[in-house]
């Protein structure tokens, strides 16, 4: 088959790094697969093809449709003869849905997060997903909890929608061995005395890091323990002001922002216990990492959170924007190394059983042959 993945880009991200393993793992399978940007390529794009790749140079904020972009998607699509559609997230879903019609090319749309921040089933995005269901397009998406806010939120029939979690390469994510660890901490002038908690994502609203920063002052003055740090791993618009906090609460010693990262796995490797403070998630591609390289986690119970963890198993879930609660769960991890790596082995075994980027992409590709090219 040749199908197109049609994103806004490929900058760092979960959903960035899903799609682009997927290419990898279709191709490598025999698929030939164009990533498509509306805006622009982003820095994942890099170990692409770029012979097969279509950029529409739309602004980034898609905040008004681009007849021209369209026209261009169009031809690209009927001069490469491209099977399906693959559309990821809502910003392109109309494009895909135009271009899918008037080519007649069968069209798949995933929903990598459906948040509840002040979006109703009558808001634009929700009726464009209904009227893009009733027109044809399978739906996936990528946890059973934002299946169901598809459903109740949007409106949309069960019976067209297909849960296809997601998957990472588990022979690439592995818990450090002692030296490796050891590298990775001496790059932050730790060792092996120092209890690291850290967490990987944009450094965004929806991550709640201000909860985050809160839970861990919280617990190492209530604990007195001094040798806990905090790794923020990634960048985003909320860093200025998550710094500012962090000098407020005089933790400037404690708290680490690393900017972004492209390769994690030296700072997952740095870790002791993950977490994540977020108010809306999907299924996240930091917690199956984490997980796989043996680190249990705290997490809050939004979206596909609780679906990763085995809560008491491989890690400890809160409710969401419950400092005093996240900070407890932290400071049981943290003062329990052997709990921690108990959960840790489990997490590892956890992942590599179920979120394998061999099972995601077997379950896509069943998806295009069995419900989609057989539409046509």
């Amino acid at each position: 088959m040749h199908i197109l993945q049609l994103v806004v880009s490929l900058d760092c991200g979960g959903l960035e790094r899903v799609v682009t393993d997927l290419t990898h793992e279709l191709s490598a399978r025999g698929h030939r697969v164009s990533p498509a940007f509306l805006s622009h390529p982003g820095a994942f794009s890099e170990t692409l093809d770029p012979i097969t790749q279509w950029c529409g140079n739309v602004d980034s904020s898609l905040r008004s449709f681009s007849p021209l972009a369209l026209f261009n998607l169009v031809r690209f699509i009927r001069r490469n003869r491209v099977d399906v559609i693959h559309s990821h997230n809502p910003a392109v879903l109309a494009y895909g849905l135009a271009a899918g019609l008037l080519t007649r090319t069968s069209h798949v749309h995933s929903v990598h997060g459906r948040g509840t921040q002040g979006e109703t089933g009558r808001s634009l995005k929700s009726r464009l997903r209904r009227m893009a269901c009733r027109l044809g397009v399978r739906f996936t998406a990528v946890s059973r909890d934002c299946i169901h806010r598809l459903t109740v939120v949007d409106g949309l029939p069960v019976a067209k929608l297909y849960l296809v979690t997601n998957g990472i390469d588990t022979m690439r994510w592995l818990p450090p061995e002692p030296d490796a660890r050891r590298r990775s901490r001496r790059r932050y002038r730790w060792n092996d005395d120092h209890l690291v908690i850290g967490t990987v994502g944009r450094l965004s609203k929806a991550k709640n890091y201000p909860m985050l920063i809160d839970s861990f002052r919280t617990m190492i003055k209530r604990r007195n323990m001094d040798q806990a740090r905090l790794l923020l791993v990634g960048d985003g618009s909320e860093r200025q002001a998550l710094e500012h906090q962090v000098s407020r609460a005089d933790l400037g010693d404690k708290v680490v922002f690393t900017g972004e990262r492209r390769d994690v796995i030296p700072e997952l490797h740095a870790m002791d216990l993950f977490c994540l403070s977020s108010d809306t998630e999907g299924t996240p591609m930091t917690l199956l990492e984490a997980g796989a390289c043996g680190l249990p986690a705290v997490v809050t119970a939004v979206g596909g959170n609780p679906e990763v963890i085995a809560a008491g198993e491989t890690g400890l879930v809160v409710p969401p924007n419950d400092p005093d609660n996240f900070s407890l769960a932290l400071a049981r991890l943290a003062e329990n190394a052997a709990l921690r790596r108990a959960m840790g082995a489990a997490a590892r075994e956890r992942i590599a059983a179920r979120y394998s980027l061999a099972a995601m992409t077997e379950a896509y590709i069943d998806l295009y042959d069995n419900n989609l090219c057989g539409a046509r």
